[in-house]
């Protein structure tokens, strides 16, 4: 038994620790939300916090431009090259270097778009602080302390700041005009934390950063291309329907949706950092054994937790909401149906397709993926079924399948992994 620990530990040591510390980070990152959620609809009203959540879904664009696919593709070449600073050097400063020039360009695009929409116009201070969350793409590391699977960086910076944003919301929002704090604060956590890994970075890490040659910027922006095209399709199905349900719906019915979401997000996060921590290994022994095994355990206990939940779901909806907004508990149990799908579906982009390099394929299924939900929504527009936040909720769990059975066909067809 001693030896079969030590055996787990000298294999899979880094794994554990990284997954305690992604573990650690998503709760927060999960709990926070789910924390201020309840004190944020009673103070702001659920129309200003359905609106504070609809600016926050279509800045997140701009989140997804900046990222554009570093987190995977950067994650695996630090990986592959963590050995060798000079490669290390060249591959932080590049990323860097991109991420910037994007930022600008997300920022042009907001500033022009808020001159010439006048819907926008209206809401200018709280399109430009919300914008401030994309300084977690710009500036903070995620993807190098990843690949060097040092964890604990992103765990304690991230953290502080966290904490620091629950604190100022429960001192400074009092009232409903106070709304601009919410995400001037967690901008300004973006920006605080992104500068301290910085720090930690060319400081403690010796990296050294140093403007790179076109050739290595157009390197870095090919490799990353299908993943920054599979993320534009992802957050059609992802970011639409809140979009889409405060356009048809309202703003309150948006605040309904987002709690959803929330709770939705207690299952898709455990899995997301399982895949997290497995990466660079898988991307660097390309064992589909191991990801097998993990889909496998991944998708008991995220059913067993579903089903727990289910069953005491109405009393922690009421804690979180009170009595209004009861319709918030049935679209809370359909939209609990996706994480079931999202078990399978994620690993397999993540540490099949992505990890073996097959983009073409996880691409064109996000493509696919992405006109069943615009189809799915169109039919429900033309046919008037719009009508309630829970046929968005069934939209949103069917598009999961969908994707799901794409990428069990594809890993199936090219024999990457035998279920």
């Amino acid at each position: 038994m001693v030896n079969r620990i030590k055996f787990l530990l000298s294999n899979y040591g880094n794994i554990v620790k990284n997954f305690s510390y992604l573990t650690l980070l998503r709760l927060f990152t999960i709990l926070i939300p789910l924390i201020t959620y309840p004190y944020l609809i009673r103070v702001l009203g659920t129309e200003i916090y359905g609106k504070v959540i609809f600016v926050q879904a279509i800045v997140a664009y701009a989140s997804i431009i900046i990222q554009f696919g570093f987190n995977n593709i950067a994650t695996k070449e630090i990986s592959i090259h963590r050995n060798d600073q000079n490669k290390l050097n060249m591959i932080v400063s590049s990323v860097l270097e991109i991420k910037f020039f994007l930022w600008l360009l997300s920022l042009t695009i907001l500033l022009v778009s808020i001159k010439f929409i006048s819907v926008a116009e209206n809401d200018k201070w709280l399109y430009l602080f919300s914008f401030g969350l994309c300084f977690n793409e710009f500036i903070f590391p995620q993807w190098y302390f990843q690949g060097i699977e040092k964890m604990g960086y992103i765990t304690i910076i991230s953290l502080i700041a966290k904490l620091v944003f629950l604190v100022l919301i429960f001192v400074v929002v009092k009232t409903e005009n106070d709304y601009l704090y919410v995400p001037l604060f967690n901008g300004l956590g973006a920006f605080v934390g992104g500068i301290i890994a910085l720090f930690v970075v060319f400081k403690r890490e010796k990296v050294q950063f140093s403007l790179q040659s076109f050739d290595k910027l157009k390197y870095f922006i090919k490799e990353s291309l299908p993943i920054f095209a599979s993320n534009i399709f992802v957050s059609i199905k992802d970011k639409f329907s809140v979009i889409f349900i405060g356009s048809f719906l309202g703003m309150e019915s948006v605040a309904i949706y987002d709690l959803g979401v929330k709770i939705m997000n207690l299952f898709l996060h455990p899995v997301i950092i399982v895949n997290e921590a497995i990466y660079p290994k898988v991307t660097k022994d390309k064992n589909m054994t191991f990801v097998i095994k993990t889909i496998k355990y991944t998708f008991i206990l995220t059913v067993s937790a579903i089903v727990a939940l289910q069953l005491s779901l109405l009393p922690i909806v009421k804690i979180l909401i009170g009595d209004n907004l009861s319709e918030a508990i049935l679209t809370v149990r359909i939209l609990l149906i996706a994480p079931v799908f999202f078990t399978v579906s994620y690993t397999l982009s993540r540490n099949c397709l992505i990890a073996l390099g097959y983009y073409k394929y996880l691409l064109n299924g996000i493509i696919l993926t992405s006109l069943f939900y615009l189809i799915l929504i169109g039919v429900g527009y033309v046919t008037n079924l719009l009508s309630s936040v829970q046929v968005f909720a069934i939209i949103t769990s069917c598009v999961f399948l969908f994707e799901m059975c794409y990428r069990i066909i594809v890993v199936i067809k090219l024999k990457l992994i035998h279920f």
